[in-house]
């Protein structure tokens, strides 16, 4: 299977996608395979996790994809959330995220270790 991500070299069962609004359809696919079973999956560690951030407090996993997918005009309250999504993460952090948001992040660019633009 071919990697083009960062997160090349880590388990599934490392591997959290978490979304900061919607679900997205991998997790709802989960959430109807696992039905009662979803939060075991998470704990057994036996593949990737998804998550809504909101759902995913006080828990983390090595590798942290944070889904940026509430469109947001708010520097304030994207930073905020931005932050607490990574605080999940132990190891490594991937930020996805419209483009347009990046300027969001400028401030903060010296601290991450790859600044990469996305799609629009």
């Amino acid at each position: 299977q071919t990697c083009a991500l960062p997160i090349c070299g880590w388990a599934e069962r490392n591997l959290c996608v978490v979304s900061t609004g919607e679900r997205l359809s991998a997790h709802e696919q989960a959430r109807t395979r696992l039905g009662d079973q979803y939060w075991v999956e998470y704990f057994s560690e036996n593949s990737v996790f998804y998550s809504r951030l909101m759902n995913y407090k006080g828990l983390e996993r090595p590798v942290v994809v944070l889904v940026m997918n509430v469109e947001s005009t708010d520097q304030k309250r994207f930073v905020e959330t931005l932050f607490t999504g990574a605080g999940r993460a132990r190891d490594e952090l991937i930020i996805v995220l419209r483009r347009h948001l990046m300027t969001f992040l400028e401030p903060y660019r010296e601290y991450l270790s790859d600044f990469v633009a996305g799609s629009s």
